[in-house]
């Protein structure tokens, strides 16, 4: 950032993405508690860095030297080749891991052999590799981790299965979406005396967490129907969760229960 100041002054384009750049760290800073992609979190600082080369690198009548632009493109490759992996382990099938690695071939191809220039195609395969992988993302993984969230489960569940009068309620859990989520209000329970007073009723849902299931099932009651539900919140995304293979591993249950 030192290279942004010069005799003149400081550079009004630098200055500002400095400014918003901070300001969005700010932000990340504060919601990381809440923000499903903690990573994000670093995105601002590397902005900045980044930023503030390609703006030196346009002010220049040549944009980089040809030792810059190789280093630039040997790491693009290792990128590349990261996304490629990052891909093949995501993925439960095999035709995004391929369709990416034809068209990155196809790309590096038209770019290397056919003589485009250096910080043209930098800067092109920057934006379309970049566009690839945030393409495969939120077409095959995010809508994946999101089907694992439990109150899309419950709520598919209590939709497909509820009957005139039924009411769906909450007990000691923390995922308050489905309060927003759900067609009709959901009845929060505060208090023992109010579930004892809605399980007695027919036709009442009770999403709640293990702990509280094994308290209720030790109470006997009788006519009841149980729903697990495996579920993992997007605000606690780990390595294991993303990978397939570990993913049942991190799961933690959740319970559905139905008065009748």
């Amino acid at each position: 950032m030192k290279s942004w100041v010069n005799r003149s002054g400081i550079s009004n384009m630098s200055a500002s993405l400095l400014g918003s750049t901070l300001i969005l760290l700010f932000v990340f800073s504060i919601a990381k508690g809440q923000a499903p992609n903690y990573f994000m979190v670093m995105i601002p600082p590397i902005a900045v860095v980044a930023s503030g080369r390609i703006i030196q690198a346009f002010k220049k009548s040549k944009p980089g030297s040809g030792i810059l632009i190789t280093v630039f493109e040997i790491s693009l490759l290792i990128v590349l080749i990261f996304l490629l992996i990052a891909v093949f382990i995501l993925s439960s099938g095999l035709f995004y891991p391929l369709l990416l690695t034809v068209i990155s071939i196809t790309v590096i191809y038209f770019c290397v052999f056919k003589g485009i220039h250096s910080f043209e195609r930098l800067a092109f395969v920057s934006v379309l590799m970049t566009g690839i992988f945030n393409l495969f993302f939120n077409a095959g993984i995010i809508p994946a981790l999101y089907s694992y969230q439990g109150t899309r489960q419950v709520l598919n569940i209590f939709e497909a299965n509820r009957q005139e009068g039924d009411r769906l309620c909450n007990f000691e859990t923390e995922e308050y979406e489905l309060f927003f989520y759900a067609g009709d209000p959901v009845l929060n329970i505060n208090d023992w005396d109010e579930l004892y007073s809605v399980m007695e009723r027919p036709g009442t849902w009770l999403y709640t967490n293990e702990t509280k299931y094994k308290d209720i099932k030790n109470m006997n009651y009788q006519n009841i129907a149980v729903y697990e539900i495996r579920q993992r919140g997007m605000n606690r995304i780990t390595l294991p969760f993303l990978n397939p293979q570990t993913r049942d591993e991190t799961l933690k249950s959740n319970y559905l229960i139905r008065t009748r």
